[in-house]
């Protein structure tokens, strides 16, 4: 249900008797100045946006959702990723 449309994020609305779609409103926080790393809470069955960028070769840039598909506390997590 999210896609990139040109640089805006784009999530699927709450009808679902017609697709259509909708601008994610937490996506422009996506694009802010870059930062070395970051965290989040793992949540089982949640989907998180990744941005890889290079501070040195701006040209470079990967858009990567995750959707947690297992989580054991403290043990593991299990990702399935796509790029957007």
């Amino acid at each position: 249900s999210l896609h990139l449309n040109g640089n805006k994020i784009m999530i699927l609305k709450q009808d679902l008797s017609k697709p259509e779609f909708q601008r994610l409103q937490e996506g422009p926080k996506l694009f802010t100045e870059l930062t070395p790393s970051a965290t989040a809470p793992i949540k089982l069955g949640h989907i998180y946006l990744v941005r890889i960028a290079d501070t040195k070769d701006t040209s470079f840039q990967q858009l990567v959702k995750l959707m947690v598909i297992a989580y054991r506390p403290e043990e593991s997590v299990t990702l399935r990723w796509e790029l957007l």
